[in-house]
């Protein structure tokens, strides 16, 4: 298979992209407003080889500014949206992902969040591929990626690892708004930091992953990724937590 290309897509304040192999294409999380689904149809058309155009949609995380537009994008596109079995628990019994503030500047942006005017989860949306724990395998949809649970930013947090080694990771790390550090830091918005970093360790020391994409900032490499943990946890207090 040739190598993937990949195409970020900025919706909103998130970072979403589009991976494309030939005729095949993969969307990793889709902003927060519905409308963006006409900026990823074009892209994926764009990127592609084929009329089939985005083979799957995957959710790392269930908060509204990464899941806004998966219902509306897979009905136009008949692409089926992976997600874990936690968060769209969540999204179908309550409508929303909690997401808990770590600090007094996360709790000022949480503030701001209702400005946003974020919709609600429409109540007819389905997804097609929930996963559990165990993650998923795509090889058998023509995609080289498996999806790997990675909790702690959200009960259902998970992480798309390419088999080149690049790896799509959500808001495990933030290098950017709404961190306050340009450098890869943990998130200052999660359910479990200590259970991140635990997340992180997997991803690591389980998978081949060595270029980090994440969904506020720019990518990491893995050494800043590990300098990133070993930070987190001589810190871990300032978020409440014994991260070790």
């Amino acid at each position: 298979m040739q190598d993937a290309v990949v195409k970020t897509i900025g919706a909103d304040m998130t970072n979403c992209y589009l991976i494309a192999w030939g005729q095949r294409s993969i969307i990793v999380d889709t902003g927060t407003y519905r409308f963006w689904r006409r900026r990823f149809l074009e892209a994926a058309s764009m990127a592609t080889d084929s009329d089939m155009g985005i083979s799957a949609i995957f959710i790392t995380h269930g908060h509204f500014d990464h899941i806004g537009s998966a219902d509306g994008l897979s009905k136009a596109s008949g692409a089926p949206i992976f997600i874990h079995e936690a968060d769209y628990r969540l999204l179908k019994e309550e409508g929303r992902v909690p997401a808990v503030p770590q600090g007094p500047w996360a709790r000022f942006v949480m503030k701001l969040s209702p400005f946003m005017m974020a919709p609600r989860i429409p109540e007819d949306f389905v997804a097609e591929e929930v996963f559990g724990d165990d993650g998923a395998d795509l090889h058998g949809m023509g995609l080289p990626v498996r999806i790997i649970h990675t909790p702690g930013h959200t009960p259902g947090s998970s992480a798309l690892v390419l088999d080149d080694g690049r790896a799509f990771v959500g808001d495990m790390a933030m290098s950017g708004f709404p961190s306050l550090s340009l450098k890869p830091d943990l998130p200052v918005i999660g359910h479990d930091a200590k259970l991140n970093i635990q997340s992180w360790r997997k991803l690591l020391y389980n998978t081949d992953a060595f270029i980090f994409h994440p969904g506020h900032g720019r990518p990491f490499t893995r050494d800043e990724a590990e300098a990133m943990l070993s930070y987190g946890a001589l810190i871990g207090d300032r978020r409440g937590c014994e991260c070790k």
